[in-house]
């Protein structure tokens, strides 16, 4: 079977895009023996996210014989569980493959998955670093006088940083 993971960051986002591009990456029969995983609204920087989880009890039961995925991103935002990972698929011989960079299977193509996966995590590294310094020259104008803090609005929900049920 093969195991299709699906993840976006925010609750305004969806997963139409990756699924589309998936689909052309793989055949009619591949996708009709597939089961999709979907983390909506989780960040990939944490593996608690409730389907990450279920792919990966798929994974070591034997069930899964082949993990598709949009982009390796859309797996792992920390490259320790992205390398992890790789060596597990690889050990249970697994294909591994995104519909952006392709199938990983070489050592060259785990080398460029490993560079990927290192730009992954600089980049969130990259935005909290940001977020914060954001957060707190609002705060110091604030007190200042400066500015005003404005809530997030009733139809903004804070993003979930934990996989937890919908």
């Amino acid at each position: 079977m093969i195991g299709i993971y699906l993840r976006v960051s925010s609750e305004k986002q969806d997963e139409a895009m990756q699924l589309s591009a998936i689909k052309r990456i793989i055949t009619e029969e591949e996708f009709k023996n597939s089961r999709i995983y979907k983390d909506h609204g989780i960040t990939g920087s944490t593996t608690e996210r409730p389907d990450y989880q279920k792919l990966l009890m798929d994974i070591t039961s034997g069930q899964i014989e082949m993990v598709v995925t949009y982009e390796l991103s859309r797996l792992w935002r920390d490259l320790e569980e992205q390398s992890r990972m790789i060596k597990v698929l690889k050990t249970l011989n697994i294909e591994l493959k995104s519909a952006t960079e392709g199938t990983i299977k070489s050592e060259d193509d785990r080398l460029k998955a490993g560079i990927l996966g290192a730009v992954n995590e600089h980049e969130r590294a990259r935005l909290i670093r940001r977020t914060r310094e954001g957060i707190a020259e609002k705060k110091q104008n604030i007190s200042k006088g400066k500015d005003t803090w404005k809530g997030r609005g009733k139809d903004k929900k804070p993003r979930k940083k934990r996989g937890s049920p919908k």
